[in-house]
């Protein structure tokens, strides 16, 4: 099973009775929170966001919620399930409310989650087996070469023999060439 739906942890998000429509919203919703476009209540230490139900279906028509009424069904499905907060205010205009939306902390800590209980504390590193079985890791280093311990000191360089059979390095030089 692939691990990561639209960076939530598939397991997690089925666990919650979560599906790949849900994954979408709570990463637009998680996304659009981080450009801090969004109105934006504090209650009890939490933030809390407008969102404008039109504004949803307009943004990730993906989904298939074409409708106010829609977009309000499926947050209030969200709501239930415990997955999302809610607090109703009244609109500063004098008419109507504005439902404001807060994604669970539990939930956000649990679907967020990176480590994958299979790998154990070889999470986030390619285990895939190598050509003689062994596993290692070959996460980049801090100047991008690849961790490889197979070729030591020469990781990151091009290790395939030239046409007189000899390995060089064909990393570019500072000049570009």
């Amino acid at each position: 099973m692939k691990f990561a739906i639209e960076g939530f942890g598939q397991q997690k998000l089925l666990d919650h009775g979560l599906d790949h429509r849900d994954a979408i919203f709570l990463r637009w919703f998680a996304d659009f929170q981080q450009t801090e476009q969004m109105i934006a209540l504090i209650q009890d230490g939490i933030t809390f966001y407008w969102l404008k139900h039109s504004y949803i279906a307009e943004q990730i028509p993906i989904i298939g919620l074409k409708s106010e009424i829609g977009v309000r069904h499926y947050l209030g499905r969200l709501v239930d399930a415990g997955v999302l907060h809610r607090v109703t205010k009244a609109a500063t205009e004098g008419r109507g409310s504005r439902a404001y939306y807060s994604i669970d902390a539990v939930v956000w800590r649990e679907i967020t989650e990176k480590v994958d209980h299979r790998l154990g504390q070889d999470a986030g590193r390619d285990q895939r087996p190598d050509e003689d079985g062994g596993k290692h890791d070959r996460r980049p280093t801090q100047d991008g070469a690849r961790n490889d311990h197979r070729l030591g000191q020469d990781a990151g360089r091009d290790q395939r023999p030239d046409e007189d059979g000899g390995k060089h390095d064909r990393r570019p030089t500072q000049d570009g060439a």
